[in-house]
C-alpha cells in the first residue's frame, strides 16, 4: 500500500513538474462534472414541474378567493337593499309605534340574514380551504415522488 501511495505521489509530482494534469485526476474531474450536470438537470426538471403545480394551486386559490369575494359583495348588496327598503318603510310609517314595529322587524330580519350569511360564508370558506389544501397536498406528493425518483 505504501509503495502504491509513493508511486502515485511520484506521478503527481512528475505531472506537476511537467505542468500536466494526471489522467486519473482528469477522469475524476470529468466524472464530477458529469454527475453534477446530471443532478442539475434533474433538479431543474423537478423545479419546472413544481412550478407548474404551484401555478395550478395558486390559480385555484385565486378562483376560490374570487368566489368568496363575489359572495361577500352579493351579501353586502342584499343587506344594503334591505336597509334602504326598511328605511323607506319606516319613514313612510303612519305612526311612531308603526315605525318602531318596522324597525324591530328589520333588525330581527337582519340578524337572521347575518346568521345565514355567516354560516354560508363559513361553509364556503371551509370548502375552499379543503379543496386548496387537497390540491396542494397532491402537488407536494407528486413533487416529492418525482424528487425520490431522481435520487
Amino acid at each position: 500500500m505504501a509503495i502504491e501511495f509513493t508511486k502515485q505521489a511520484e506521478e503527481l509530482l512528475k505531472a506537476a513538474r511537467e505542468a500536466r494534469i494526471p489522467d486519473n485526476v482528469k477522469a475524476i474531474a470529468e466524472q464530477g462534472v458529469s454527475q453534477t450536470r446530471k443532478a442539475f438537470d434533474q433538479l431543474q426538471s423537478v423545479t419546472r414541474e413544481h412550478a407548474a403545480h404551484t401555478g395550478t394551486v395558486m390559480a385555484t386559490a385565486q378562483e376560490h378567493g374570487k368566489t368568496i369575494a363575489d359572495k361577500l359583495l352579493a351579501h353586502s348588496s342584499s343587506n344594503a337593499e334591505a336597509t334602504f327598503a326598511a328605511a323607506l318603510k319606516i319613514v313612510q310609517a303612519p305612526s311612531l309605534p308603526e315605525a318602531a314595529r318596522f324597525q324591530a322587524e328589520f333588525v330581527q330580519a337582519q340578524f337572521a340574514a347575518a346568521s345565514a350569511q355567516s354560516q354560508e360564508l363559513f361553509q364556503l370558506s371551509t370548502k375552499v380551504a379543503t379543496s386548496t389544501l387537497e390540491q396542494f397536498q397532491a402537488a407536494a406528493s407528486k413533487m416529492f415522488s418525482t424528487v425520490g425518483k431522481t435520487n
